[in-house]
């Protein structure tokens, strides 16, 4: 895992998320994610963000209480709360680079390092802005930036061009019944059997308010 490109990476998307969704209504339904709206999309990244920047600052001996990622209500008919996107993924990700790769702290499996969170929050961050493109109708790539070729003749250089592409997500967001991200009954040692959640949208675990 590439501690430092995952945890710049959380904010290179957030970045690409705020820009396509400011200005954009918040009650539209998200395809990919069935019964949520924008805005409870919006609210479920900026929560989770700053769930998971507590947990790398406090080096939590567990998961902490979730419930600002479960109970999604709030008002829709205002403007994207870009600002507030960037903030967390900014909080997220110098929380992260403060602590290091070898702090030692709860994580599934045997990582129980700030390294497990990085690269968890750079793909939920990157498969929730698939989510938000499809909300908003935007065409959706995550493929990397490549560098323009460098020129041996004095010209110039071509712009950068896009390796790879994906248009959307392929499952669906559901509503499971334990609590997010799938936390195990009792605590996780090495070698746990106990899996994260997929970052694919459909076994990501969120919960709709009842």
């Amino acid at each position: 895992m590439d501690f430092d490109r995952d945890s710049a990476e959380i904010l290179a998307q957030t970045e690409l998320l705020a820009a396509a969704v400011e200005g954009a209504d918040l009650r539209s339904p998200v395809p990919s994610c069935p019964g949520w709206t924008l805005g409870e999309l919006l609210r479920h990244i900026g929560e989770g963000h700053r769930w998971a920047a507590e947990m790398v600052r406090t080096r939590a001996k567990g998961p902490l209480p979730d419930d600002r990622l479960r109970h999604l209500t709030g008002d829709d008919t205002g403007a994207a709360p870009v600002t507030w996107l960037r903030e967390g993924a900014a909080e997220l990700s110098s929380t992260l680079t403060e602590a290091g790769p070898d702090q030692e702290m709860w994580a599934y499996f045997d990582y129980r390092s700030p390294v497990f969170w990085a690269r968890r929050f750079a793909n939920e961050t990157l498969v929730h802005r698939a989510d938000a493109f499809l909300a908003v109708g935007e065409h959706f790539t995550a493929a990397r930036r490549s560098p323009p070729p460098r020129s041996t003749s004095g010209s110039s250089s071509t712009p950068s061009r896009s390796t790879s592409s994906t248009t959307r997500p392929s499952a669906n967001c559901s509503a499971p019944a334990a609590p997010w991200p799938s936390r195990p009954p009792t605590p996780v040692s090495a070698g746990s059997p106990t899996s994260p959640v997929s970052s694919s949208p459909g076994a990501r675990a969120r919960a709709r308010p009842r």
